[in-house]
């Protein structure tokens, strides 16, 4: 899922930089971020991103797993922009529209060029017999309408429809039935009462932003399917529910912003899941619904900051497999210099593990320490990171350090 990963994390260091209302870093108060704390939308740019992970899990190797990628803005006119990502084999396009009324409406393609690897991990250990690949190309459209300015309710809805094609691995076992090649319709729906806003360094500093969300997945060429074709037969899967909810805060100590928290409890319930719509959490994999979940990230967007870590710190062991869940992230800045900044962080996350032998509730944490430096008004910027999960599936925990930068153009 390496290549998966990449285009989450291109995709959750890009995005949100447009901000919550469609316009990039909107403000409703009268503080507004300092010059050079946000970057400036009015003009097309390109922003080159690449990170470098080094994993030292207990083996006498670490694994060291590199991502790079390039994203490209452009306001192609009032109330539009146009965005896209070119990582190798993965590519994305995304159109926004919206106006003063507080309407906004985008839409997407995204195509994955070569084969990914999907693996399952039973009991910490991974079962390669069981594991296939996939490729698909998906389009969606989304819709959104907010109301108010310091107090902000919103409502969306999104629609995907997705091709996917399933292939066996080199180490799947003769005996294993794959999934039906199959289109896939997506339905989302969502709301939040907002309160957040951004001070002078650009970064939420105050407010709370309450969501729930129900999503609700189509197949339309169902299968009975796995070891045999006996392991996952419920024809009730050709139609997956998942329930959703979050809880985020956020708070300044002082005037200038130098020592901020910030705060996040999520949660999700599905129904009628099978391996192709379960939530995935750790192991470094993002999973299908890696916008839903946060255990595998190993990075989630900026609001106002280079990269934010909004997974389970130091995690990485194997991946495990839920239908329900909660989670909670938390991360503290402190003022390092001018132009640079500390952050403490940490997480945990408890959830059935559906394909654990005997208790199936598990838990995994994890805590971190990282340093940002900007430079040049944000058009560049590096972030180092050191996390450690002593709850890893291994003797000792796992450990990561993870070094990010940042070039617009």
């Amino acid at each position: 899922m390496r290549i998966a990963q990449l285009v989450a994390a291109i995709l959750f260091v890009s995005f949100p930089l447009f901000g919550e209302t469609g316009k990039p870093f909107e403000n409703s108060s009268q503080v507004q971020p300092e010059p050079g704390a946000v970057w400036d939308f009015t003009k097309p740019l390109w922003v080159l991103f690449a990170q470098e992970r080094v994993l030292l899990p207990d083996s006498p190797e670490s694994e060291i797993i590199p991502r790079a990628a390039f994203a490209y803005y452009r306001p192609i006119g009032e109330g539009r922009r146009l965005f896209l990502i070119l990582a190798g084999i993965a590519y994305l396009c995304n159109v926004h529209f919206e106006n003063k009324d507080g309407y906004e409406a985008e839409t997407s393609i995204f195509t994955m060029l070569m084969p990914v690897g999907s693996s399952l991990f039973r009991d910490g250990a991974e079962v390669k017999p069981e594991g296939y690949e996939e490729t698909w190309t998906d389009a969606a459209v989304r819709a959104k309408k907010t109301w108010g300015k310091e107090m902000r309710f919103r409502i969306g809805i999104d629609y995907e429809m997705a091709y996917r094609h399933y292939q066996t691995s080199d180490d799947t076992d003769t005996t294993f039935v794959l999934p039906n090649d199959t289109f896939t319709h997506k339905f989302d729906a969502s709301m939040s009462l907002d309160s957040r806003g951004r001070g002078k360094t650009g970064d939420y500093n105050r407010g709370v932003d309450f969501s729930l969300g129900i999503e609700h997945e189509i197949r339309d060429n169902w299968n009975a399917w796995g070891l045999g074709g006996a392991q996952y037969t419920d024809p009730d899967a050709k139609h997956a529910t998942t329930f959703f909810g979050s809880v985020e805060a956020h708070h300044s100590f002082d005037s200038r912003d130098g020592y901020l928290l910030h705060a996040k409890v999520r949660a999700a319930r599905g129904w009628d899941l099978d391996r192709l719509t379960y939530i995935r959490l750790g192991g470094g994999g993002f999973g299908r619904q890696f916008d839903r979940v946060g255990a595998g990230s190993t990075g989630a967007a900026n609001d106002g900051e280079l990269l934010r870590t909004d997974g389970v710190p130091g995690y990485f062991g194997g991946e495990f497999f839920t239908d329900r869940y909660w989670q909670f992230n938390f991360e503290m800045d402190l003022p390092a210099s001018t132009s640079s900044r500390f952050h403490l962080y940490g997480a945990g996350a408890r959830f059935v593990d559906l394909l654990k032998t005997g208790e199936p509730w598990h838990t995994i944490y994890g805590f971190g320490a990282g340093y940002t430096k900007v430079f040049n008004q944000m058009t560049r910027g590096y972030r180092l990171d050191l996390a450690h999960s002593p709850e890893a599936d291994r003797d000792g925990g796992s450990t990561e350090f993870t070094v990010t930068y940042l070039q617009l153009f």
